[in-house]
């Protein structure tokens, strides 16, 4: 790529005002194999992340699996709330139908509060069959639970008193007025959104999106987001009306290296860890044929999972930015059998080498609020 070009990219992909955040599974692999160590491990990469103007941190929630050492998110992150002082932190997703939503209401406020008004809530219903049998929730119903839980929810953040009458929860009247988050009139609200149906339940509503997968899938999605969101947005569908421009996140795998050859090597090994604990469950029950299968080649030829120098770095993530239309990218730099020591070093080349080229922006910058 010429130097004109280069110069042009970083100029239009500044423009756009894209932000960085971490995404993290806390894999037990991933780091130290003592879980107190590890733990420390993460908090001090967040820590640096912060000092370096990574905007959020994102959590998922797994059950019961090697992909998950915080099957509490707010537990992790409530640590992270006193640890930390600028970096938004947040469950990508709280499971709410592993909740009860009056329970989570206090945690919600109780983590917002924490953490000084820095909380991100992401929501979903979960995927994963065998995570929902572990605590008895029928899959057939977990979409309708989710639905409900999350009326809920948003109710008993702004008022006073939680009464509620629906298929699975009852309220008479709880008073709920002692934790009210910070921000009002609740903490953004995330879905992870990759198929249609999911994009379209997102856009109405005005969500924070993260989705993944190829780069044309990224743009059909934040596309077909863009165009229902104009048409719902302060609709009584809206769940964010205060919100004019929503944050739209791609998600990525990211590894780098001071060569291609040895980004791309240490990338493969550690990724094959990261399949083996993806697919733990379906394997421990001897369901093969439902596991995930992205091998490390196909992942990098859909530059889902980026691997390589600086510069081959900058250019993909550039690219993609301009491709997809995003607002927002998602890096995990933690997947797999990574060692605390390999992650660090990886991250430090991106925050020194790539980041500053990709990004003119304030890193403490907020959803563009509507007055």
């Amino acid at each position: 790529m010429s130097a004109r070009l280069a110069i042009r990219r970083e100029i239009q992909v500044a423009d756009k005002n894209v932000k960085f955040g971490l995404f993290d599974h806390i894999e037990l692999t991933s780091g130290s194999s003592d879980i107190q160590t590890l733990y420390k491990e993460r908090i001090a990469l967040i820590q640096h992340a912060e000092k370096v103007g990574i905007w959020g941190y994102h959590l998922a929630e797994h059950h019961c699996t090697p992909l998950s050492a915080a099957p509490s998110p707010g537990l992790f992150l409530s640590a992270l709330a006193t640890h930390t002082s600028t970096i938004r932190l947040g469950p990508m997703v709280f499971l709410l139908p592993f909740y009860n939503p009056l329970r989570l209401i206090q945690e919600i406020g109780m983590l917002d509060n924490m953490s000084g008004g820095r909380l991100e809530f992401g929501i979903g219903r979960g995927v994963h069959p065998y995570e929902h049998a572990y605590y008895g929730i029928p899959t057939l119903q977990s979409s309708a639970i989710f639905e409900e839980s999350l009326d809920i929810i948003l109710k008993g953040l702004t008022a006073d008193h939680l009464t509620y009458k629906g298929d699975f929860y009852r309220f008479d009247g709880v008073p709920v007025m002692d934790l009210k988050p910070v921000q009002k009139p609740y903490p953004g609200l995330w879905y992870g959104a990759v198929k249609e149906s999911s994009i379209l339940f997102a856009a109405k509503r005005g969500l924070h999106i993260c989705t993944n997968g190829p780069v044309v899938m990224n743009k059909r999605a934040i596309d077909l987001y863009r165009e229902t969101r104009a048409k719902y947005w302060k609709s009584p569908e809206d769940l964010q009306p205060h919100v004019k421009d929503p944050m739209l996140a791609i998600q990525r795998f990211v590894l780098v290296g001071e060569t291609e050859a040895e980004a791309v090597n240490l990338a493969r090994e550690r990724y094959s860890v990261f399949l083996q604990n993806i697919n733990k469950l379906y394997s421990y029950y001897g369901l093969t044929d439902n596991k995930v299968v992205v091998p490390f080649d196909q992942a990098r030829n859909a530059e889902v999972l980026i691997a390589g120098a600086p510069e081959q770095v900058h250019e993909v993530l550039a690219s993609q930015i301009e491709k997809t239309g995003c607002n927002y990218m998602m890096l995990n730099f933690t997947f797999g059998s990574l060692t605390a020591a390999e992650t660090r070093a990886s991250f430090d080349l991106f925050a020194t080498k790539v980041f500053p080229r990709l990004t003119q922006a304030e890193p403490l910058h907020q959803p563009t609020p509507v007055s």
